[in-house]
């Protein structure tokens, strides 16, 4: 199964949900208890019921005369984010939808220094193709609310139902434009916003999303990869 996240910049109409952070799971590990433990994975956030409350938002595109719509609901430790991306009459284009956290406080994530990959574990995902999502990272110091970290999701980085991006393939953008700017391996402690995004294609998707780590070694892929399709 495969996914992508977008990072979009323009505010639209937004939903906010509780959803849940975790500090530590038995495989998942916040920084502090992981240092001299590089066999451990770094948890940053997740659905899990018995962790803290984190703020969920969703913003689509009505703000550019759009009419996609998306929605998160948590239920059984998973956040499912669902919804539609359709195509935008003045722009003669499709427009978008986001999910992001919504850290009004912007309290760091947990340090995920040293680590190599930034990983997404799902249960389930359906509907628009892996190459019409992205993540979307924004670190305090260095973004602001225009601009950004990103990067596309693609075959190369997603197998069975983890997406594992290399944290050196987000690039800092302004406004969907590459900008240059400070890498996001050397601001890995001053996460403040971590998201996904789907834009340029119109349909239907639905993901069932686990939790969002800082992980340091590749994946094992030998299982068979699972296609979304448009619905």
């Amino acid at each position: 199964m495969i996914l992508r996240l977008t990072l979009i910049t323009t505010l639209a109409c937004s939903i906010s949900f509780q959803a849940y952070g975790n500090d530590v799971t038995t495989t998942e590990y916040s920084s502090g208890q992981l240092r001299g433990r590089p066999d451990q994975n770094i948890l940053l956030v997740s659905f899990d019921s018995d962790s803290t409350l984190q703020p969920w938002t969703t913003v689509n595109d009505p703000v550019m005369g759009g009419e996609s719509t998306s929605t998160i609901t948590v239920r059984s430790g998973v956040g499912v984010w669902e919804g539609e991306v359709k195509v935008v009459d003045s722009l003669q284009a499709p427009g978008f939808c986001t999910l992001r956290t919504d850290n009004l406080d912007e309290k760091p994530f947990p340090d995920s220094t040293g680590t190599t990959y930034f990983t997404v574990r799902m249960e389930e995902a359906s509907g628009l193709p892996v190459e019409t999502f992205s993540a979307q990272i924004r670190a305090t110091g260095v973004t602001d609310s225009q601009l950004m970290y990103q990067a596309k999701l693609s075959d190369e980085y997603c197998c069975g139902t983890r997406c594992q991006v290399p944290w050196s393939a987000f690039e800092l953008s302004w406004r969907g434009q590459e900008v240059d700017g400070p890498a996001l391996s050397e601001n890995l402690d001053k996460i403040t916003t971590i998201g996904l995004g789907t834009s340029g294609t119109a349909g239907e998707f639905s993901l069932s999303i686990n939790s969002f780590s800082g992980t340091y070694y590749p994946q094992d892929c030998n299982e068979e990869k699972t296609q979304l399709v448009a619905a």
